[in-house]
């Protein structure tokens, strides 16, 4: 084995849990690679609006932190 050599080095993740996975009877070969069904580059990229950190919210009133906040939810309705 490669890492008999290299003492200092640590074993990949994959090397490190490979006998608990034999215990429990799991075969690797039928574990996906694939984890979402949309890779990362067709997804959008997530719109941030920080219109409500104009008020700090220990100085305004709920009332008026409550209403701002209605008020940019009503205008993003296209967006949840």
């Amino acid at each position: 084995m490669q890492l008999a050599r290299k003492p200092n080095q640590i074993a990949s993740l994959d090397i490190r849990i490979d006998s608990d996975l034999k215990d429990i009877g799991l075969n690797k070969k039928h574990i996906s690679l694939n984890f979402a069904p949309t890779p990362p580059r067709f997804l959008r990229s997530p719109k941030i609006h920080f219109d409500l950190t104009c008020y700090i919210k220990s100085c305004t009133s709920p009332e008026l932190f409550q209403g701002k906040f209605l008020e940019i939810q009503d205008r993003l309705r296209e967006y949840y």
